[in-house]
């Protein structure tokens, strides 16, 4: 089962990365935001909010990461592996 609260995400170290349990996804990236870039301690940040859809056996979900993504890629399908939550670029974990 997916768990809520806070991850680390090692496509941007450092950055807000949340999840509540109606599957809101809350995160920051700083600014200007490039690939890879951290959240460090005083840099600006700018916040964000996503609506997820928790799969039906709570292991899964479905994120639309395109309206803060230049790339566009569509929905990005998360799978809690027991250790995080994983996601096309990369494992999130919990903090």
């Amino acid at each position: 089962m997916i768990e809520t609260g806070e991850y680390n995400d090692p496509s941007h170290p450092g950055c807000r990365r949340e999840i509540d349990a109606e599957g809101n996804v809350y995160g920051a990236d700083p600014i200007p935001i490039k690939p890879g870039a951290p959240c460090l301690p005083g840099d600006e940040t700018s916040p964000w909010q996503l609506v997820g859809k928790f799969g039906e056996d709570d292991n899964t979900i479905l994120i639309d990461f395109d309206p803060i993504d230049e790339v566009k890629q569509g929905p990005a399908l998360g799978v809690w592996t027991g250790e995080g939550l994983k996601l096309p670029n990369g494992l999130w974990t919990k903090k």
